[in-house]
């Protein structure tokens, strides 16, 4: 694994433990796990940038400014 600031998505693999002697993997439920490797460079969720806007009745159209939180790589995107 290296350290960088490419966004990936999360990889996931199985480690099976097998008997020294043989192929054959060991008995038991725990035997075998899933590993699941996080990238910490994820592209972070969408916020709001205030949380209170005042509109007033007359207003025709509002602006709403939105912020990426808890990320700095990779597309985001949201719909309305």
């Amino acid at each position: 694994m290296i350290d960088d600031v490419i966004w990936e998505p999360d990889k996931e693999f199985f480690v099976t433990l097998h008997s020294p002697n043989s192929s054959e993997q060991l008995p038991g439920d725990d035997t075998k796990c899933t590993v699941i490797i996080l990238d910490e460079d994820r592209p972070g969720s969408i916020g709001f940038k205030e949380r209170f806007i005042t509109v007033r009745r007359k207003d025709e159209v509002l602006y709403v400014v939105l912020e990426r939180l808890d990320g700095s790589d990779g597309n985001i995107s949201c719909r309305c």
